[in-house]
């Protein structure tokens, strides 16, 4: 079964904003000095980010290893 591309990144995008939702959820505007929490959950979603863009590169490295065979 081949996945293509786009429908890749639109899972990653899906499971990014579930990963975000749940992120302001934790930290949110319930407690007093949110702001500075939310500061903190920008940079761990920036690492998520990163962390994608490593698992999209293995995802397509394993798929144009599969199409090769």
């Amino acid at each position: 079964m081949e996945i293509s591309e786009m429908e890749m990144e639109m899972e990653m995008k899906l499971r990014r904003w579930r990963w975000v939702s749940a992120m302001v959820s934790d930290f949110g505007d319930e407690r007093a000095g949110g702001e500075s929490e939310m500061k903190i959950s920008e940079m761990e979603i920036s690492e998520m980010a990163m962390e994608m863009k490593l698992w999209r590169w293995r995802w397509v490295r394993l798929w144009s290893f599969r199409l090769q065979r």
